[in-house]
């Protein structure tokens, strides 16, 4: 590599640092230059053991005060569990930890021969933060409650002592913020599940009780206010749940204080359409469960909840409700994967009952179900979808456009906020479908977040069902979590019809103001949708056209090119172009539908220089196809019935 080469990296690599620092707050600069200085220097110096083991000892929590709330919110799960498919999976885990030391996080296997090492980050760093979330105390807990299996709690009570010995704040993989505020609400969630049914549970005088304790105030001191986001809000639910359980006076304040910040950060993070800023449909149902778990543990514990947040999580469910396919789970915008939130249809019914409410169709019950209530007394389910037709979510910028034969989600928002674009992807103007119950064409997903081929690859423009113009991404994504020059949502309009809805968006491009993308999508009710493509601004074209479409298929399917059409089991996909050729392509490609789970599946790629591009996807089959664009209309022949279709929004 030549000076000047070597220069201009250097270069590129300041201008990358520029373009990415600048959309940051000030804010997030200070605490995240703060929090350094706490880690690498101050931590170093002073043990925040010590600082912690002080609070504790000048705030001690009233043993009767504890021992009482213990059986104030203790869980019996109700036993029909074990009548249901997800409790062959509760014993299946309960044994491979308890009895092999297997752990399985992301879709990797890790067994441990004698103790478990607490502090080794492998096969990655989130790996190992999984491990010290304890999420895989509910199964086990609810497991011994069912079973009252005492050999089981015993060898439990072993995997814990484990822990305690390695417990030490200078690892990052045992005190980061993140890992503490899921650790102690699990913990809490174990103690409930397993006291009642023990001889001898642990108490309000255990070691583990105290350690909770002592978590419980490092957490308060390490708020997570340089990320922010999802993050903070995890914090904020422990010391919430956690302080009021405790009921010290230090405990009811931090508390109290966590209370008023989250009513604060809800302002902020949850958008008036119920969406969580974001815009992963992953960390919704995440963040949607947050705010149900600290609801219930209010109630529990005689706490007045405050109705800014009964109000929203009444608009989180209902924007939950138009991210979930009809399978029941989340749409995979973003940063976002199965098996790491709990299903939608989990805590659809979880969040209905707590707030009294009739749930959707795609409401049943699941492991947080048997957690927070009784999924077997009273329960009514809706007939239908309560979103027919058009389910527009514009803060967000996701619109569902649903008819009788299935259901599109289309994504119409910016990335992501502009100080926080960890969780984004190239996804502008994409969109996920459904044909009944069955997902036809899907969103890549997330494989992992270490950066690399896979991390770019999911977070890439031609992994979406969107255009790519010029073969360009939409946005500068780089490392794992970020961005520098970033393309935008220009304009966004909808309207909805007796017989069919449209939504029409435009996007602009990260390196060129002048290139644009608007896609407008129709969808009938008599089981089709029209998707529109215009690309302006860009005359040179790279690759097999001038603009690059794609469109992915779940895996289960197998498209078939044919004469009259892309056909993929029911689906019919008719691409089409005006007033120019177009390519087309069917490629393989990778799906990561969880972490650590890579699919081969088949993509359809279009080339092509029109002006006007893009598909008709009809769930039947037909014989007979044409369309023409008309002065602002689609004149579309299916076989031989004829729709006009206007696309004026105004």
């Amino acid at each position: 590599m030549g000076y000047l080469e070597r220069e201009s990296n250097v270069k590129n690599r300041i201008l990358l640092y520029l373009h990415t620092v600048r959309h940051y707050k000030a804010s997030q600069i200070y605490f995240r230059i703060k929090l350094l200085i706490k880690r690498n220097i101050y931590y170093r110096i002073f043990d925040p053991s010590k600082r912690c083991q002080n609070l504790l000892l000048n705030h001690r929590f009233n043993e009767a005060i504890v021992e009482k709330n213990i059986k104030k919110c203790s869980i019996k799960v109700d036993k029909e569990i074990k009548d249901k498919d997800l409790y062959q999976k509760i014993v299946t885990t309960a044994e491979e930890i308890i009895e092999n030391r297997v752990f399985k996080f992301l879709n990797h296997k890790v067994r441990f021969s004698n103790k478990i090492n607490w502090t080794n980050a492998y096969p990655s760093t989130l790996w190992g933060y999984n491990l010290n979330y304890f999420d895989f105390l509910l199964p086990i807990s609810i497991y011994i409650n069912v079973e009252k299996d005492m050999v089981k709690w015993e060898k439990l009570k072993s995997i814990l002592g484990d822990w305690i010995e390695a417990y030490d704040y200078k690892h990052k993989v045992i005190a980061s913020p993140y890992v503490v505020s899921l650790r102690l609400v699990n913990f809490l969630f174990m103690i409930l599940l397993t006291n009642n049914c023990m001889k001898a549970p642990f108490n309000s005088a255990s070691s583990l009780m105290t350690y909770l304790y002592r978590d419980f105030f490092y957490l308060s001191e390490n708020l997570e206010l340089d990320i922010k986001g999802n993050h903070l809000l995890k914090n904020l639910k422990a010391l919430i749940v956690l302080g009021f359980f405790f009921k010290t006076k230090k405990s009811i304040q931090i508390a109290q204080e966590s209370v008023s910040k989250l009513l604060e950060e809800l302002e902020e993070q949850i958008l008036e359409d119920g969406g969580h800023f974001e815009r992963s449909p992953m960390y919704q149902a995440i963040v949607t469960q947050d705010m149900i778990e600290i609801i219930y543990f209010m109630r529990l514990l005689d706490i007045p909840v405050p109705k800014e947040l009964i109000e929203k999580l009444g608009l989180m469910l209902d924007f939950l409700e138009v991210m979930t396919h009809p399978d029941g789970d989340i749409s995979l915008f973003n940063d976002s994967a199965f098996n790491i939130a709990a299903e939608s249809s989990d805590i659809l019914f979880v969040g209905a009952r707590l707030l009294n409410k009739t749930p959707s169709i795609y409401a049943r019950p699941g492991r947080i179900s048997y957690l927070l209530s009784n999924p077997t007394k009273n329960m009514n389910y809706l007939s239908e979808l309560r979103h027919g037709g058009l389910a527009a979510r514009p803060d967000t910028g996701y619109f569902c456009l649903n008819n009788n034969f299935g259901k599109m989600i289309l994504d119409c928002g910016d990335l992501a906020p502009d100080y926080l674009p960890a969780h984004a992807h190239n996804d502008m103007l994409s969109f996920e479908l459904s044909l009944k119950d069955k997902r036809y064409l899907v969103d890549t997903g997330v494989y992992e977040y270490q950066p690399g081929i896979f991390r770019d690859n999911c977070r890439s423009t031609f992994s979406h069902n969107t255009v790519a113009i010029n073969g360009k991404e939409q946005s500068e994504l780089w490392a794992s979590f970020r961005m520098a020059r970033r393309g935008k949502i220009k304009s966004c309009g909808w309207k909805e019809g007796n017989e069919y809805c449209i939504v029409s968006a435009e996007r602009s491009q990260y390196d060129s103001k002048d290139s644009l993308h608007r896609r407008t999508v129709i969808g009938h009710q008599d089981g089709f949708w029209v998707i529109l493509d215009r690309v302006q601004g860009e005359e040179e074209g790279e690759g097999d056209g001038l603009h690059l479409s794609h469109l992915h298929f779940h895996p289960d399917l197998d498209p078939v090119l044919t004469p009259t059409g892309i056909i993929a089991d029911q689906l019919v996909i008719q691409p089409f172009a005006i007033d120019a050729g177009f390519k087309l392509d069917i490629l393989k490609s990778l799906y990561f539908p969880e972490f650590g789970l890579k699919q081969e599946r088949s993509t359809l790629r279009m080339g092509t220089s029109a002006l006007y591009f893009g598909y008709v996807l009809i769930a039947y089959q037909v014989e007979c196809f044409k369309i023409a664009q008309e002065q602002g209309s689609i004149h579309l022949s299916l076989d031989k019935k004829n729709y006009y279709l206007d696309m004026d929004i105004s």
